[in-house]
């Protein structure tokens, strides 16, 4: 993310634009967002396995690294990655052959906005829970009805799956004024900085998750606190 800082000058100026002129590292993005969400994973899968979930998908599963943690951590689950870039299923694909799972990790190729691509597909692999952990508030940015148009059509698709949500609790200034500078310094970098600077959507409250959850008709079975929350859902 640093191009955010060292092109801000001329991109207030509108004389540089992000996703134009300038975008944050792929390579780079990738391997921050695996040590964000890392810590969230021993917590899904012991979720997964109380539950007796036997298949999974990865709504934007990029280059297959949860999954292949997953396989990894329960010899008995199977995954499935769903991803619209072809070129990133084809690294993902490599990953899972060097990992020795080709026979527990199918993928497919779609958009996770639009789940009707691939509903079909994922019910053919018997998906029966999805986990998209620090994703879906990215496409806030097309307001909170599209996200909740997103959760409506995989609940209406797989009703009774389970969803595991990873998503940042967005905090009030006041809240971070009662916090020591230290301490506040990655949430607000997060909350303030990244995120409204490559035009991503807003992170927002664990009160506003749960508020949106309810108005799709989704059950919260349990939440628990990490960078970004963990949601065990019902759909």
């Amino acid at each position: 993310y640093k191009c955010l800082l060292s092109e801000l000058p001329e991109a207030l100026k509108n004389q540089r634009v992000y996703g134009k002129d300038f975008e944050r590292d792929g390579e780079k993005l990738a391997s921050a967002s695996y040590g964000v969400t890392k810590e969230n994973y021993p917590f899904v899968v012991s979720q997964i396995q109380s539950l007796g979930v036997k298949t999974v998908a990865d709504l934007g599963c990029g280059a297959a690294e949860l999954l292949i943690s997953f396989c990894k951590k329960d010899p008995t689950l199977k995954g499935v990655g769903i991803d619209i870039d072809q070129a990133t299923l084809v690294e993902a694909e490599r990953r899972i052959e060097a990992a020795g799972l080709e026979g527990r990790i199918e993928l497919i190729e779609g958009d996770l906005t639009n789940p009707e691509q691939w509903i079909a597909q994922a019910k053919e692999k018997n998906v029966d829970a999805f986990v998209c952990i620090g994703v879906l508030h990215e496409f806030l940015r097309e307001g909170q009805e599209f996200v909740e148009s997103i959760l409506s059509t995989l609940k209406n698709g797989f009703p009774g799956a389970y969803l595991f949500l990873g998503e940042f609790d967005a905090q009030s200034d006041q809240s971070y004024l009662k916090q020591e500078v230290e301490s506040r310094t990655k949430d607000l970098w997060y909350q303030h900085i990244i995120h409204p600077l490559s035009m991503q959507g807003l992170p927002i409250s664990r009160k506003e998750w749960t508020a949106l959850f309810s108005k799709v008709g989704i059950d919260v079975l349990n939440i628990k606190k990490f960078f970004l929350d963990q949601y065990t859902l019902k759909l």
